[in-house]
């Protein structure tokens, strides 16, 4: 195809999210291509954390609601013509496809991302979970981020199988090395007196951070201290368990930080206790910091990152046994990883190697 591909991709906003941080850094790899036009449609823009490339348009709604901006989209759509149309996150994908099915042309290609083990979640009601079976055998390409989520929409939905891609995140290692490294404002200053350890993400019940309050409170270490980075709506609870716990001093909550990446790169070890994962994408930017992980029995981690010395994966529920797993590896820290060597994980994730098998899908999708 020799004419220039117009792509939109639709995604909920431009907050610090995996599903909205994975679309951008391939918008921005695809836009510094000449044959490509992207454009980033957006619900809301009210907190934009995350920079496109000069030349990407944007399209906001500047609506609160998905289904209050569903006459926007199908107006955008019908006015610019888009040879693509590919979304991310569940409820931005019925969006996607009904869409489709109201314009009824074959002019334009719609593909779903889905960016999250749907039908393993009970975050996601079971009338959502219907509509899904109902609707994503319409889109013209599926494209799911592990095995996990692939195998979770084989066994649930029919007629799909011929249509379904898996691709992993891809991450933009260059960029992560630079910010790892770079100065970053904030008022918290590390003490070569403490031993850090890192966690990153939303205060959300996903991400399970009480868990890892359990561990830590039976971890007998004065000096241990733990950087929350991130914020949501669990904060206030976890902040009781943790006053309860009598652990208070053990943490360090540093709430939204532009720069995660200089915390992790100065932290010991990353933890991850989510009670699922799509895929693990932090996984690989910590391993980009340099920075081994610890995960606490995560379902849904990509298979590619188990077996390896870098990521330490304990499938246990027993608290106990994990602080005293914990507390051996910041103790002998330096015999635990003496062979740490992460880019053997991490490189075949790296966006030009992603973004190449985005753009095959993105052809065999418009010449079918």
């Amino acid at each position: 195809m020799t004419s220039k591909i117009k792509i939109f991709f639709l995604i909920p906003d431009l907050s610090y999210g995996g599903a909205q941080k994975t679309i951008v850094n391939l918008a921005n790899t695809l836009s510094l291509e000449k044959n490509y036009i992207i454009t980033i449609v957006v619900i809301n823009n009210k907190k934009q954390i995350l920079n496109l490339n000069q030349n990407i348009k944007l399209i906001s709604f500047n609506s609160n609601r998905l289904l209050f901006c569903m006459h926007k989209f199908f107006l955008a759509t019908l006015k610019f013509k888009p040879n693509l149309i590919i979304s991310t996150t569940v409820h931005i994908n019925i969006l996607n496809i009904l869409i489709k099915l109201l314009i009824r042309t074959k002019k334009t290609k719609f593909i779903i991302r889905e960016s999250n083990p749907t039908f393993f979640r009970n975050d996601v009601s079971n009338f959502t979970k219907r509509v899904c079976r109902i609707l994503y055998p319409y889109s013209d390409s599926i494209i799911s981020l592990s095995n996990f989520v692939t195998e979770g929409l084989l066994s649930n939905i029919k007629n799909i199988k011929h249509k379904i891609y898996t691709i992993g995140n891809p991450i933009d290692i260059e960029n992560i090395t630079k910010q790892s490294e770079m100065i970053t404002e904030s008022n918290f200053k590390f003490n070569q007196n403490f031993q850090y350890i890192c966690f990153c993400g939303r205060l959300s019940y996903q991400k399970n951070f009480e868990f890892i309050i359990k561990i830590i409170s039976k971890i007998e270490m004065p000096n241990l201290r733990i950087l929350v980075i991130g914020d949501g709506p669990e904060k206030n609870k976890l902040l009781n368990i943790i006053k309860n716990k009598n652990c208070y001093n053990n943490f360090i909550f540093l709430g939204y930080q532009n720069n995660p990446h200089y915390f992790i790169k100065r932290s010991k070890l990353f933890l991850l206790s989510s009670r699922w994962e799509g895929f693990g994408h932090v996984i690989l930017e910590s391993l980009v910091c340099e920075t081994p992980v610890v995960c606490f029995n995560t379902p849904g981690i990509n298979k590619d990152f188990l077996g390896h010395n870098e990521i330490k994966y304990y499938k246990s529920n027993d608290t106990t046994f994990l602080a005293n797993k914990l507390k051996k590896l910041i103790l002998n820290y330096n015999s635990e990883f003496v062979n740490f060597k992460p880019h053997n994980i991490y490189n075949k994730y790296n966006i030009k190697t992603i973004s190449f098998h985005y753009k095959n899908i993105f052809l065999e999708t418009i010449e079918n």
